[in-house]
């Protein structure tokens, strides 16, 4: 009887106290009934609000659930030997360890599912705004993490941590000068496009390569094997490209005799993944008859942006997205690929349009997050060649991204390419079908400085039509290069 008293009496004061504050307002002054009733409607909006954002969540959470499920069931048999791993899959927090097993930092998921560094910020600025930032980092109302000047963009790009209260944009804006707002972005995590899920195959890989037999190109032993590896090839000139994506297993005997020019941007005491930029790169310069190159006779420089997430999966924080797209501007290469896809902002947007008035061409996986995903970037970015994924029947691949940035199709479902320690395996996704277009870009390129044409025109004239006549936005203008 005694809790029930006390039970009761806490209902009625907590009543009393609603009431008082509902009549005298937060600073004690009289409220109208009319206030009274904009302050009932704005606190039962924003709870409304609350309860619809936590039944979205739980509803698309469960949708993943589903549709991994269905992949998992009906995958055709012998289609690919490794799954795709949907973003969603990933926990809604994750501690990334450095190689002592320390956490270095946290990636969460923040608004509209996006993934970002926890509490992290990012924002352009110029050596004045840089000033006011560094005043409002000595009163302790931002936390500066690094500043660096990127000389090949032309810009200044300042990381640093806020408070929770001040981990979102309404907030953020408050307290930072006006001319900032346009130039601010959560340091953002962009995924790569074909992710390994099997158990056999790890993501970070330091063990020396087998030494089973690869057939190098210089090796072959008969002519019509040189010949059928070189005809895979979109051509045969000495071009410079670029790559955007996780470290590389140098020592696969795929990249015997090849120049790969490296430049890593995460933390030295983080392992590097390297299976999903071993694939890519072996696509674009293999040295094998097992993984034709696309481009024989090109030099690479590859951009290693990635950090291990978990065992199948790797993420890219935006300053070292921007870093690696620096780096790539100064070694004059004539394309970037980027098998790799995230959410839009200002500071990614202003990047990619430096890179392509300086006239580089940028080819990017169009995502793997099915056909009702929103638009995914930088494929999504206008003069960005967006590339999505065939199967060798010219069918759409299942978890393929649609809309009106998909640019081009390319083979990327069961294509077979290099894996870590020496060895081959098959992968699908849009991040396989990205070298792809990428390596007839550059091919295009070279042929018009030489005839004066638009290298864009040349790609159309290689493009097999397929699904309505004409563009659509599944296949894009069509079909570049073989199965």
């Amino acid at each position: 009887m005694k809790s029930f008293t006390k039970a009761a009496w806490g209902f009625l004061l907590s009543i009393t106290f609603s009431t008082s504050l509902m009549a005298n307002g937060l600073l004690g002054k009289q409220l109208s009934t009319i206030e009274n009733s904009i302050l009932n409607d704005s606190i039962i909006n924003r709870q409304t609000d609350i309860i619809n954002n936590r039944v979205d969540r739980v509803k698309n959470k469960k949708q993943s659930l589903v549709d991994l499920e269905q992949l998992l069931t009906h995958l055709p048999e012998g289609e690919v030997s490794s799954l795709i791993a949907p973003v969603g899959n990933l926990t809604e927090s994750i501690n990334i360890l450095d190689v002592a097993g320390n956490t270095l930092f946290r990636e969460v998921e923040v608004e509209n599912g996006w993934r970002a560094i926890e509490h992290q910020w990012l924002v352009m600025t110029s050596q004045a705004e840089l000033k006011q930032l560094q005043q409002l980092a000595r009163n302790n109302v931002v936390a500066l993490v690094s500043t660096k000047e990127f000389n090949t963009l032309g810009l200044i790009l300042v990381q640093f941590k806020v408070k929770p209260l001040f981990d979102n944009k309404e907030q953020l804006t408050s307290i930072l000068p006006s001319s900032l707002h346009n130039k601010l972005a959560r340091d953002y995590v962009y995924q790569t496009q074909s992710n390994s899920q099997d158990p056999n195959i790890s993501q970070v890989n330091t063990e020396a390569p087998s030494n089973k037999e690869i057939n190098p190109i210089q090796s072959l032993n008969s002519e019509s094997q040189l010949d059928e590896t070189l005809n895979n090839a979109a051509c045969l000139a000495p071009l410079s490209i670029g790559m955007v994506d996780t470290a590389i297993d140098v020592q696969h005997p795929v990249f015997k005799n090849k120049t790969i020019t490296r430049q890593s941007f995460i933390t030295e005491n983080l392992a590097a993944p390297k299976a999903h930029g071993t694939a890519v790169s072996a696509l674009l310069v293999s040295n094998s008859s097992q993984v034709p190159a696309l481009l024989p006779k090109a030099k690479l420089f590859a951009a290693e942006v990635f950090y291990g997430q978990n065992d199948f999966s790797q993420g890219a924080n935006l300053f070292n997205l921007v870093s690696g797209i620096n780096w790539l501007l100064s070694q004059e290469v004539s394309v970037i690929n980027m098998s790799l896809a995230g959410p839009d902002n200002p500071i990614l947007a202003n990047v990619i349009n430096i890179a392509l008035t300086k006239n580089i061409a940028i080819v990017a996986a169009v995502g793997n997050e099915g056909p009702h995903s929103p638009p995914l970037y930088p494929a999504a970015y206008k003069n960005v060649i967006g590339v999505t994924a065939v199967d060798d029947k010219n069918r759409l691949y299942r978890w393929a991204n649609r809309g009106d940035y998909v640019d081009f199709s390319a083979h990327g479902v069961s294509v077979k390419t290099a894996r870590l320690s020496g060895d081959f395996g098959f992968e699908s996704g849009t991040s396989m079908a990205a070298p792809v277009i990428t390596a007839y870009a550059a091919c295009a390129k070279y042929k018009a400085e030489q005839t004066s044409a638009n290298y864009l025109d040349l790609l159309n004239t290689q493009a097999l039509d397929l699904g309505d006549k004409g563009y659509d936005t599944l296949f894009g203008n069509g079909r570049i290069g073989g199965s």
